[in-house]
């Protein structure tokens, strides 16, 4: 009589389709794993590799709510990275300047069942030190890992949802709330990384949102709007971290010394004057027409406040700019006399 592990059917169903092990399939009908892998090459059936079984016997394994899926859509968006050494399972890896955030991130993690591998180490950076987090490995973040990266290059996944929980990561992450004197406050968000196709898209599906925004050209980054910032930031909720806090102070005053500014402003301009210039040129030569267009897309949205800000900027700068015209033609008529330009004198 036929026992049943003999049978191609039922070996291959407890194999391949229950993913057990020899030495279980040998336990539950009461023989040693040695038998089983004899009648799995006997009967012609595929065997796992080594890297495959062991993943299998030592694998780890979470169940991932879609708060934990969102949460890790959020923090891809911005400075979270999901890699992989082999193709069973995946790890998430975050790098932040503050060690408080990247315990944030851990205990985070470990309340959806990623444990941390090591500890979080330190490294120098720029005079400062960033701290680096890395999990254990996992099947379930393999997913994610192909979602996010199809081809070993991050994207922006097509069915991505903005929901309040992904934006607010996506901001901690890569956001920041510029202020400006006598002004809104705005925000821009860093997708440098970003193909220009992805970052296109997340511009559209903010406007879907209500969210005024648009990408900017020259540095592939999306600003959103004065008049929507307020909006975006009651969206996505409070911060849940005390050092990211200040990305969400709408109502901080400007307070700064005008004149340390414009010194530092043309110290930095002295030193990198030629870069940028060359910077720019090339630039500009690359992407002139994308470049025009985008000026007067923007010269057309923002026409009033373009209009009022000249006509406050002219007010306030009245008596400056008699004087420098008073100077100016003052050395007109001095150089004038100079080389006996009578003519030009009278004129003038």
């Amino acid at each position: 009589m036929q026992k049943i592990y003999q049978s191609r059917d039922w070996l291959y169903t407890q194999y391949w389709t229950k993913m057990l092990n020899p030495r279980q399939i040998g336990e539950s009908v009461g023989v040693c794993q040695t038998t089983i892998w004899n009648w799995l090459y006997k009967l012609n059936i595929p065997v796992r590799s080594i890297g495959e079984a062991r993943h299998l016997v030592k694998g780890n394994h979470c169940n991932l709510s879609q708060e934990a899926k969102e949460w890790s859509d959020g923090e891809l968006l911005g400075d979270g990275g999901i890699y992989s050494r082999n193709s069973y399972s995946a790890y998430f890896q975050y790098t932040s300047q503050y060690n408080k955030y990247a315990q944030y991130i851990s205990d985070t993690l470990k309340s959806f069942g990623i444990e941390q591998t090591g500890e979080i180490r330190e490294y120098p950076k720029n005079e400062k030190y960033s701290y680096y987090y890395i999990s254990r490995s996992y099947e379930e973040l393999l997913p994610i890992r192909k979602r996010w990266y199809p081809e070993s290059k991050k994207i922006v996944p097509r069915d991505l949802k903005l929901t309040p929980l992904v934006c607010r990561q996506w901001y901690i992450g890569d956001g920041y709330l510029h202020h400006r004197k006598g002004g809104k406050p705005s925000i821009t968000l860093y997708t440098n990384a970003f193909p220009v196709g992805d970052v296109e898209w997340l511009v559209e599906k903010l406007k879907e949102f209500g969210f005024k925004s648009t990408r900017n050209p020259s540095n592939n980054t999306i600003a959103i709007s004065a008049y929507s910032t307020k909006a975006f930031l009651d969206y996505i909720g409070p911060c849940p971290v005390k050092e990211y806090e200040y990305k969400w102070d709408y109502d901080k005053k400007i307070v700064y010394n005008e004149q340390e500014f414009k010194e530092r402003y043309r110290e930095y301009y002295q030193k990198h004057k030629e870069e940028k210039r060359e910077y720019n040129k090339r630039y500009h030569q690359d992407h002139k027409k994308e470049c025009r267009e985008h000026q007067k897309w923007y010269r057309q949205e923002h026409r009033e406040e373009i209009r009022e800000y000249g006509k406050q900027y002219r007010q306030e700068h009245k008596e400056e700019r008699r004087e420098y015209d008073k100077q100016y033609y003052q050395k007109r008529r001095e150089r004038c006399k100079e080389y006996n330009i009578n003519e030009v004198v009278s004129l003038v």
